[in-house]
């Protein structure tokens, strides 16, 4: 598969799963590994780069959790001609890794990224370079290198939904509502605002909520909800 055919690939997987008609549900612990595109690299390198997606594979498939399905969409895609309907049916998988492999004199670079479909772009790239005799000892690293990220969005990911279950859970406690709007400051600003407003409705005593609800409210371009939110903080200050 050609660096630009994969290039094609992504841009049809991300522009089909953030199409609003398909309302598919992305699970957030799936993960599609794709083959690796090959550029002007020789052929010794070329069969050695095709062990690269099945041992990020191996490696990934020891997350007990991790939904996995590289191997089919590998095995499709790889040297067999593009088309929507197959990528529409590829589009239950949450990150996308994908890698290409070229030479530059006598140099082999491998460069690997991860894309987040529900976010619509690139999440983490790296690249590696060594000869020939290398590439086994870059395949492991490689390997390694996306386990170690992919565990960590997970875990990240998981630590979201329990702090969320909480927040909901428990919705007359300003603190858990608190707790749940900072982390989500920097994910999801209208989220995070409605959470540090249902923290003031359970504590309307706490100036430090309308402060970060009034900033996030600016940097939204909601003038009239900071400007509240500000002064409604200001006379909680006073009263004090």
């Amino acid at each position: 598969i050609s660096g630009a055919a994969l290039t094609i690939l992504i841009g049809g997987l991300i522009f089909f799963a953030t199409r609003g008609s398909l309302e598919k549900t992305i699970a957030s612990n799936s993960v599609v590994v794709l083959p690796f595109a090959t550029m002007n690299l020789d052929q010794a390198s070329i069969r050695n780069l095709d062990v690269f997606s099945e041992s990020i594979l191996k490696q990934l498939s020891t997350i007990r959790t991790l939904k996995l399905s590289g191997a089919s969409v590998s095995a499709h895609y790889k040297d067999s001609p593009l088309n929507a309907i197959a990528i529409e049916r590829d589009l239950s998988s949450r990150y996308i890794v994908d890698g290409t492999g070229r030479k530059l004199d006598d140099v082999d670079f491998i460069s690997v990224r991860i894309y987040d479909v529900k976010k619509g772009g690139e999440i983490w790239e790296q690249t590696y370079r060594g000869n020939i005799k290398e590439l086994f000892e870059i395949r492991d690293r490689v390997s390694r290198d996306v386990f170690d990220y992919i565990r960590y969005m997970l875990s990240a990911e998981e630590a979201l939904r329990i702090a969320e279950q909480k927040a909901l859970a428990d919705s007359t406690n300003a603190t858990v509502q608190a707790d749940y709007a900072k982390i989500l400051i920097g994910a999801d600003k209208m989220r995070s605002l409605e959470f540090f407003q249902r923290a003031i409705r359970a504590d309307s005593t706490n100036e430090t909520y309308y402060i970060r609800a009034g900033i996030i409210a600016d940097r939204l371009k909601n003038g009239n909800l900071a400007r509240e939110l500000g002064s409604r903080g200001a006379e909680v200050v006073r009263k004090k």
